[in-house]
């Protein structure tokens, strides 16, 4: 019996000491995986413990995405200047830490910033320190070229607000941003404008025979005319492009001109030839002779009895016969109104109320009326009134 109970006590033995090796197995591997678990690199950027990283390429991708930042914000390949450094260490890495790395090593980085971002077809234009700055500045570049009639205005170029990191001197050009961007942003309004319009009248053109070829005769005045016009109008950058209309409302319609165009021929050139040959014997004005006036009013050319007299130019016979101390004479009256005097002859040829041509033949010379020989007295009065002298009219 009492070898019965020996055997009994080993065997419990056996099983307590199992027990024991099992636990002392455990809490060692637990230990080890605690240990384990807690390793980690320490990372410091400029002497400043930052965390703690699972591995070594978490650190290095961390700086490769800060140069890559960094270059893509400033234009040229960056070189990382902050010093990085990491050993191994009992810690529990941090999920994060890639992130606060970077931004520990962009927030070091001088040359570039966070900012918002204005970019024009993607390309960045300005920075500003936030995205109200940044909207308000456009805001107000728009309404440069806006108006009260003003339905729509947007930029032409693609214009979009980004948060990231970028040059610090994108900051200047917000610093005058009207003035920069003048040369680059493009700004399309839309206006809708009434406006109270002229309507110009027109001339209405009649052909008359009773007028002389070459005047007019204005039979009635013409009138202008009022429309109210609505447009839509679109500008660039404040510059009138293209004009719609949308509705056109005739308020009073416009009254024509009529105008009479001669097509009477015309009988007068204008201008006054010789009316004959001969000698000119007395001018024009004051004179000493023993018979006739002393205040000539037309010069005198003698010739021979019966010489030929010519229209100075063409027109109408208004006198034929004897007048006075003109003796035979014939008054012509020109389309400009001149008439024109042809005295002291022995024939006339043309009768009241004939048509004469420039040259055609009038008359022959003669002494009648008052006279001491044979010769022309030739008169001009312009538009019918006081004579002239002839002399400065004369080819």
């Amino acid at each position: 019996m009492f070898a019965s109970i020996k055997s009994k006590t080993k065997h419990a033995l056996a099983n307590t000491q199992t027990k024991i090796f099992l636990a002392v197995f455990a809490g060692v591997a637990a230990l080890l995986y605690l240990l384990a678990s807690n390793v980690a690199y320490a990372v410091s950027v400029n002497g400043e413990f930052v965390g703690y990283a699972g591995s070594v390429d978490e650190i290095t991708s961390a700086m490769d995405s800060v140069t890559a930042t960094a270059s893509g914000a400033l234009g040229y390949e960056y070189t990382l200047e902050s010093d990085v450094s990491y050993e191994l260490g009992l810690g529990r890495p941090d999920a994060k830490i890639c992130s606060v790395v970077e931004e520990k090593l962009l927030d070091d980085i001088d040359a570039i910033g966070k900012y918002s971002i204005v970019c024009v077809n993607g390309v960045p234009f300005c920075a500003f320190e936030s995205t109200e700055a940044a909207s308000a500045a456009l805001s107000s570049y728009i309404s440069l070229f806006t108006t009260e009639h003003t339905v729509s205005a947007n930029f032409v170029e693609t214009i979009s607000i980004t948060v990231d990191y970028a040059d610090t001197q994108l900051l200047a050009l917000a610093e005058d941003f009207t003035t920069n961007a003048m040369d680059v942003l493009t700004v399309s309004t839309v206006e809708d404008i009434t406006v109270d319009t002229v309507v110009p009248y027109e001339t209405e053109y009649i052909s008359d025979a009773d007028v002389l070829s070459g005047d007019t005769y204005l039979e009635r005045e013409g009138v202008n005319g009022m429309s109210r016009i609505r447009r839509e109008v679109v500008y660039l950058n404040g510059e009138a492009q293209s004009s719609t209309i949308l509705e056109n409302d005739v308020i009073t319609a416009p009254v024509s001109a009529l105008v009479h165009m001669g097509t009477g021929e015309r009988l007068s050139t204008g201008t006054y030839i010789w009316p004959t040959e001969g000698t000119l014997t007395s001018y024009y004005g004051y004179r000493k002779v023993p018979v006739g006036s002393s205040y000539h009013r037309g010069i005198d050319v003698a010739a021979w009895h019966g010489t030929d007299i010519y229209a100075a130019d063409g027109g109408t016979v208004i006198f034929s016969g004897e007048y006075g101390g003109y003796g035979y004479v014939i008054q012509i009256e020109h389309d400009n109104g001149d008439i024109t005097y042809y005295a002291h002859c022995s024939k006339l040829l043309k009768k009241c109320g004939e048509t004469v041509k420039q040259g055609e033949l009038i008359a022959y010379m003669g002494s009648t009326g008052v006279s001491t020989g044979s010769h022309l007295h030739f008169e001009l009065r312009i538009n019918g009134e006081e004579p002239v002298d002839p002399l400065e009219y004369l080819q």
